[in-house]
């Protein structure tokens, strides 16, 4: 049985897959190496995640459950199909001894609807994201002198394709001196939980100033179906200018923020 998180996503939008195998409770799947659930359709990117994992009981049968996340490459009526050989160990038919036998499992083909992106409206510095994200910055620390660097911490949350995320853009950049951002791996959250991607970052300011600058993300946000800008806070910051210049490289790695 194979369950879509969402049956009419837009193009490039990532959604979860649900495969779930149901076995008599005296069966048991054999592990082997390479040999899992395959989910594939036309135009239809789909990433193996995770299984099998052991699910909640359906009508007294074993559930074993895969999960995969699918993104439609192109838009209109689209259709996904699960396969599998698994080799299952089960009672004889004198149920005196038990004996192994590969099957040749198929799902039946479950359609979705995939949805172009709106071109109206669409933003130049539009990332490519599609899902419902947020937008958090941490920084340390928040008190300095000019030419001292500043640690920050970029948290997006949420579900949706991270994979295309690019680092928040700053809205403002005078004065400011910035180091190339650094991204960290994806936390991925199980369906219906959010996932989590950082970015950190290093800033120097070349002048006085009162706050930091906020930055900015441009997605395709799903669930209002428009494009929306992510913006973090405004966070207030004590710059002491003096002339003594940093000796701070590009080569230097960003500080952690707890």
């Amino acid at each position: 049985v194979v369950k879509v998180a969402n049956g009419s996503p837009f193009v490039g939008e990532s959604v979860f897959a649900e495969i779930t195998i149901l076995l008599q409770p005296n069966t048991q799947i054999y592990s082997e190496r390479n040999n899992i659930v395959k989910l594939s359709g036309d135009s239809i990117r789909a990433v193996y995640l995770a299984g099998p994992e052991e699910a909640a009981p359906v009508n007294g049968k074993r559930a074993i459950r895969f999960l995969y996340q699918i993104s439609p490459l192109k838009s209109g009526d689209l259709s996904l199909t699960a396969s599998f050989k698994p080799l299952i160990q089960l009672p004889s038919t004198t149920g005196r001894r038990r004996v192994d036998e590969r099957f040749d499992l198929k799902s039946k083909p479950v359609s979705i609807v995939s949805r172009s992106l709106p071109t109206e409206g669409r933003p130049a510095d539009f990332s490519g994201a599609i899902g419902n994200f947020a937008l958090n910055l941490q920084a340390d620390p928040l008190s300095v002198k000019t030419g001292e660097p500043i640690a920050m911490r970029f948290t997006v949350t949420g579900s949706g394709s991270f994979e295309f995320l690019e680092p928040p853009k700053p809205t403002s950049i005078s004065g400011w001196k910035f180091y190339e951002p650094i991204k960290l791996d994806l936390q991925r959250g199980k369906p219906g939980k959010p996932s989590r991607l950082i970015f950190s970052q290093n800033i120097v300011p070349e002048q006085k100033h009162n706050q930091l600058p906020t930055f900015r993300i441009t997605v395709f946000d799903s669930k209002k179906e428009q494009y929306v800008t992510l913006i973090t806070d405004k966070i207030p910051l004590k710059v002491e200018e003096v002339a003594i210049s940093s000796g701070f490289t590009k080569k230097e790695t960003p500080s952690n923020i707890p």
